[in-house]
């Protein structure tokens, strides 16, 4: 998308870390309903360490908001008698709380080198850094993030990361970095050396 501000609609579940086994084959499940009655609202979905996952959709503008109901109603009314509720309801006791809200994808803060160490099919773990800061500091968290691009961008650096900020439905004062890596695994060595 040749927008800078690639508007994501994010779905959040704060999963209980002993139902998580639960919600991930609840999960996979409901895709599959999805995958089967062609409905295409969901672009990705990622799982942090504190077992928050996220569902993001992107979406051109904020009516895109009603269009994604009406995915859901579609699901809904096209699928077998008691199929969506059944898949539903898998998701019973995984969660106490979700959250919905829109992001904006920051492609000019981002960075994705051109020939980046991981492709995008080997992307197996994301990293979702949350940053907040005091009111009035945008301005300079967008300088600091200016100058982490310019680095990378001079260093020739592999690995890319992208840089979203809250728009609507949660607090305004945060920015959140997601990087990539392989696996966990290699997240974990990383935080580790």
């Amino acid at each position: 998308n040749e927008n800078k501000n690639q508007l994501y609609m994010v779905h959040e579940d704060v999963v209980k870390p002993d139902m998580y086994e639960k919600y991930d084959a609840a999960s996979k499940g409901f895709v599959e309903l999805f995958n089967e009655l062609k409905i295409s609202s969901m672009s990705s979905a990622s799982m942090t360490r504190d077992f928050r996952y996220f569902y993001l959709t992107p979406i051109d503008n904020y009516s895109d908001i009603d269009k994604l109901q009406e995915e859901w109603d579609k699901a809904i009314k096209n699928a077998p008698e008691g199929k969506f509720e059944e898949a539903y309801s898998k998701f019973e006791g995984c969660y106490d709380t979700h959250n919905d809200y829109i992001v904006k994808k920051h492609d000019d803060l981002s960075y994705w080198p051109d020939e980046p160490r991981i492709s995008v099919d080997e992307i197996n773990y994301l990293d979702w850094g949350f940053y907040r800061f005091k009111d009035g500091h945008g301005k300079n968290v967008e300088e600091i993030a200016k100058k982490f691009k310019q680095v990378y961008l001079d260093k020739g650096i592999k690995d890319g990361y992208s840089i979203y900020t809250a728009d609507i439905g949660m607090e305004r004062n945060v920015w959140i970095v997601v990087n990539i890596y392989l696996t966990y695994n290699s997240f974990a060595v990383v935080i580790a050396w």
